[in-house]
């Protein structure tokens, strides 16, 4: 997982100095850490602590970041009535984008 994730931010990175944004189109994310959830599993440590710092990334590189609360980039600790809303949120704002991205980061 952690090989993933910097790769991703490799990737951005290299994205984010070889051609300004407005050249590359809009870039949308959805990053959601989910703290509340308890399924079972060996938790993370701390997946809206990771989230949020993916979220900041991802929208210094350039990516419009989904908040869910109006302010912050990024979801955190959803109801399932919350986390469909989100999703429906990154497909009406994904129209006519050339990448969306969805993180997902939870507890157990």
């Amino acid at each position: 997982m952690l090989a993933r994730i910097l790769a991703t931010l490799v990737a951005l990175a290299l994205m984010a100095t070889t051609a300004p944004v407005q050249a590359q189109g809009r870039r949308v994310a959805l990053v959601i850490g989910q703290n509340g959830y308890t399924g079972g599993w060996t938790p993370l440590a701390n997946p809206r602590r990771d989230a949020q710092r993916f979220a900041a990334i991802l929208a210094k590189s350039g990516f419009e970041v989904i908040a869910c609360d109006g302010k912050a980039p990024g979801c955190f600790d959803l109801t399932h009535d919350a986390l469909v809303k989100a999703a429906a949120n990154l497909k009406a704002r994904a129209a006519g984008a050339v990448l969306a991205l969805v993180f997902y980061a939870e507890i157990g």
